[in-house]
């Protein structure tokens, strides 16, 4: 491979993530991301640095894309009003009745007063998003100079594919891979742990209402027996 053609302007290059076989393509070994050389004038052919050695694809694998669901958390900020005021049980238990969400059963509750006082607070909400996730793929290589097959392994995802596939292994017949994507949930157990978070502040901000004479003890009672059904 000569300077010249490592700058031709139908040179291209794909970045991998390599997990193995670095040292039979390359000298460079400072980190897992190595740059995969391909031209569109010569397809079928590459090369990693500019050693001189060229490379051509003898076999490609991917078993096909791969997706997971990964909870992603967003931050936002809400503002509480707090006062003391007569009536507040009955504030309480009507909105318990109108509606039985325990936000609203709270803002029921500390709605009325005379005295008021405001406070912002962050409030983490989570939700969860299906993400495709690289998984392993294999690119077969006979060094052009040697004939030796070397294998090179790493992370591929769609768009990686559709390059490899488009440009890089393009000169292979046969390419199949299962076209059913694998799903990966997220553990029950992580859905429950999110859960007893989500309780647990619920009733740290109850009992920051009780300290703060926003409600009563009888109403705290009545609020926290609700949030534990």
């Amino acid at each position: 491979m000569t300077l010249m053609n490592f700058m031709d302007s139908d040179t291209r290059s794909v970045t991998l993530d390599v997990t193995g076989g670095r040292e039979a393509v390359s000298a460079s070994m400072f980190s897992s991301e190595l740059k995969m050389y391909y031209s569109l004038s010569m397809p079928g052919i590459v090369w990693f640095d500019r050693s001189g050695r060229e490379f051509e694809v003898v076999d490609y694998e991917w078993s096909g894309p791969r997706f997971q669901d990964v909870m992603i958390q967003d931050n936002n900020s809400n503002t509480q009003t707090h006062g003391g005021r007569k009536g507040r049980l009955a504030g309480a238990l009507i909105g318990t009745l109108i509606a039985p969400g325990i936000g609203t059963v709270i803002g029921a509750a500390v709605g009325t007063g005379r005295k008021e006082n405001s406070n912002t607070r962050g409030q983490t909400i989570s939700h969860v998003e299906t993400r495709e996730v690289p998984v392993a793929a294999y690119l077969h290589l006979r060094n052009l100079d040697t004939d030796d097959i070397v294998q090179l392994s790493f992370r591929c995802d769609s768009q990686l594919d559709a390059t490899i596939r488009n440009h890089v292994a393009i000169n292979l017949t046969s390419l199949d891979y299962d076209p059913q994507p694998q799903i990966i949930s997220i553990p029950e157990h992580t859905e429950k742990k999110e859960d007893a978070a989500s309780l647990l502040a619920q009733l740290k901000e109850l009992k920051e209402l009780l300290d703060a004479e926003a409600i009563t003890e009888e109403e705290y009672a009545v609020l926290k027996k609700k949030l534990m059904e």
